[in-house]
């Protein structure tokens, strides 16, 4: 026997996505659940990354002469209000919780699997938006692109900072591989 329960808040919008069927590190800001579905360092000459970092050239050394890599986060945004599009959050910063001072901005990325940022999620649906290249690509869930340091990965955890212009909220990531480095700022 199945028993569905719809459940209506104050302003009798029905919930469209259930928080328990969304899995994985999550933000909740308004009516929007920003997850993250998969986090990697991304190779532009690794044939499986070069779709992810298009028309990038290999990160250059930082000024102290460490190397630096291309990470790539993935996430979706869930929208829990069945009658009425919300605008995503268009501000995502990295920050090493160790040290956030290291934050860094998202890299534009050309890649068809970036996510849209600041896009529409519609009423009761999700971004990427089904059927387009970053919803059907081989890593679940849109891109969002950061260049990141030695000094930055022994800063981790890190956050994604989340900020939809009103409310901001932070993710804690599972943890990369430590960059070799001097770790020097």
């Amino acid at each position: 026997m199945l028993t569905v329960v719809l459940v209506w808040g104050d302003d009798n919008s029905a919930t469209a996505t259930p928080q328990e069927s969304i899995q994985g590190p999550q933000v909740r800001l308004g009516d929007l659940t920003y997850v993250i579905t998969n986090v990697r360092v991304l190779d532009p000459n690794r044939p499986s990354d070069a779709p992810y970092v298009t028309n990038l050239e290999p990160v250059p050394k930082g000024r102290d002469g460490t190397s630096r890599v291309y990470f790539g986060v993935f996430l979706k945004v869930y929208n829990h209000n069945a009658t009425q599009a919300e605008p995503s959050a268009s501000g995502f910063l990295l920050e090493p919780s160790l040290e956030p001072g290291l934050v860094a901005q998202n890299a534009w990325s050309e890649s068809p699997y970036r996510l849209d940022q600041g896009a529409t999620v519609p009423a009761g649906g999700v971004l990427p938006i089904p059927g387009s290249a970053a919803a059907a690509g081989p890593i679940e869930g849109g891109l969002l692109l950061y260049v990141v340091s030695p000094a930055m990965t022994k800063a981790q955890p890190f956050r994604l900072v989340v900020n939809n212009g009103t409310e901001m909220g932070a993710i804690v990531l599972p943890k990369m591989a430590r960059l070799p480095g001097s770790g020097s700022h």
